[in-house]
């Protein structure tokens, strides 16, 4: 009779106590505990409410991960907590908190696994390690310091994973009605970001514009009966000043971001700055990219777009304002996907308002 399939994420405990093994910081549980466990999260048995940072609280009011962790089961990790992450190519990515009980360190600390094929070389999870490292100290935003990272392999060879572990950044999640106030804070971090290293200057590629050019013909298209047009947008007048500057392959600025600066990878901290999180997607590409991702919250007018937007590094490329438009139109070009996956899980109010804004940041940007 075969194996019933162990629940995915009592196999990020088990990857999670391999990292544990070989991390000089972390304590390698000697047997197996028992943990109380879900879909998406497993708890030590004995974890109360009060132990979890802020951040682990779900935005559900009057619930806790606690309330989310009702099966038993049985791991060697020493994690306190394990939460998976979504998974990409069907392999698994989770962060553990360790609360307590490990080596030489008084801060929680906090490891994030990501599975990945093996022989793969491809290895974002520690390149955004390296990154954060040099932002560390560096930015007017508070960077997670990494305190150890590698990668493991199954002895078969049937899986392999990337770890890195940080120091905990306990701070809140910025709720909606307080973005406009960290906005400033998030740019100028990103901003300084941009000055760690030299930056390039470079035509839009062919194909990247060709593209983005038809995803927008298919949104000109489409987009009306999907109600995903803003009735204050001109859509004509729009689709064609945007076609034409895609087609023209402006000149775009590249250099070190974050790539995912968000509202959903920010604290606010106990002093009042901003702790930007997960520098996993960070790398070399188009600038104007964070820019945009921390302009896109809920609550920041598109029309102030314009103004927001921080100098960029370097006296070549088109206007600042013309790489933001062209870095929302590369970002809209997923539109399609996106909106598929928002009627899936039955959140096409959000997607609707998320892509109207982007439309009349760009309104605004091609007008600026």
């Amino acid at each position: 009779m075969p194996q019933p399939q162990r629940p995915d994420v009592l196999t990020a405990l088990d990857w999670a106590a391999r990292v544990e093994a070989r991390s000089r910081l972390l304590l390698s549980w000697p047997r197996q505990r028992d943990v109380r466990y879900g879909d998406r999260v497993a708890v030590r048995t004995d974890l109360r409410d009060t132990e979890l940072p802020e951040r682990l609280f779900p935005h559900t009011p009057g619930r806790t991960l606690l309330d989310l962790a009702i099966r038993p089961g049985r791991s060697r990790s020493s994690a306190d907590v394990t939460v998976l992450g979504v998974m990409r190519a069907k392999h698994l990515r989770s962060r553990s908190f360790y609360l307590s009980g490990f080596r030489q360190r008084r801060a929680p600390l906090t490891l994030a696994v990501h599975e990945r094929a093996p022989g793969n070389a491809g290895a974002p999870l520690l390149v955004g390690a390296q990154v954060a490292r040099e932002a560390h100290g560096r930015i007017g935003l508070e960077v997670p310091q990494v305190l150890d990272l590698g990668g493991l392999q199954e002895p078969r060879g049937t899986g392999a994973v990337d770890w890195v572990l940080e120091e905990v950044v306990d701070g809140a999640p910025i709720p909606p009605d307080e973005a406009a106030e960290a906005v400033p804070q998030l740019l100028a971090g990103v901003a300084e970001l941009w000055e760690l290293r030299e930056v390039s200057h470079t035509p839009l590629p062919a194909k990247t514009a060709a593209g983005a050019a038809r995803a927008l013909q298919r949104l000109d298209e489409l987009g009306p009966d999907l109600e995903l047009w803003p009735e204050d947008v001109d859509r004509p007048r729009l689709v064609r000043r945007a076609l034409s500057v895609l087609e023209d392959r402006p000149v775009l600025t590249y250099g070190l971001t974050h790539g995912d600066p968000g509202f959903g990878n920010a604290l606010r901290l106990p002093d009042g700055r901003v702790a930007l999180l997960d520098w996993e997607h960070a790398q070399e590409r188009h600038l104007c990219h964070d820019a945009m991702k921390v302009l896109a919250a809920p609550g920041i007018d598109p029309a102030t777009w314009p103004d927001r937007m921080p100098s960029l590094p370097g006296i070549s490329g088109a206007p600042a304002t013309s790489q933001l438009a062209v870095a929302t139109l590369l970002f809209l070009g997923g539109w399609e996907s996106r909106t598929r996956r928002a009627a899936a899980r039955g959140a096409q109010v959000a997607d609707r308002q998320r892509v109207g804004r982007l439309l009349r940041a760009v309104q605004a940007l091609l007008d600026d």
